[in-house]
């Protein structure tokens, strides 16, 4: 896996996805992780505080990456065909 693979991962997303669904994807996990939301529990708001800042750095990178007109995802390689019998 590469490291735009674990973007995409991160954000529950499918390679390819697009920069409209990197965004509401990154909102929706956003709000689900969103550290203020645990403010009497400090375990999960430590795992909230990791995971939103996973999620923020996927994002930024995403964004950046997807925004820039030279970029292209290449597509992933198909495994290569069965030898002949």
């Amino acid at each position: 896996m590469d490291e735009i693979d674990r973007y995409y991962q991160l954000l529950n997303l499918k390679r390819g996805a697009s920069l409209a669904e990197v965004k509401r994807a990154y909102r929706h996990l956003a709000l689900l992780w969103h550290p203020d939301r645990y403010p009497h529990n400090s375990h999960l708001q430590i795992e909230a505080e990791e995971k939103f800042k996973e999620i923020n750095y996927a994002y930024d990178r995403l964004r950046r990456l997807l925004s820039d007109p030279d970029f292209s995802i290449s597509p992933i390689p198909s495994p290569p065909p069965p030898p002949p019998q």
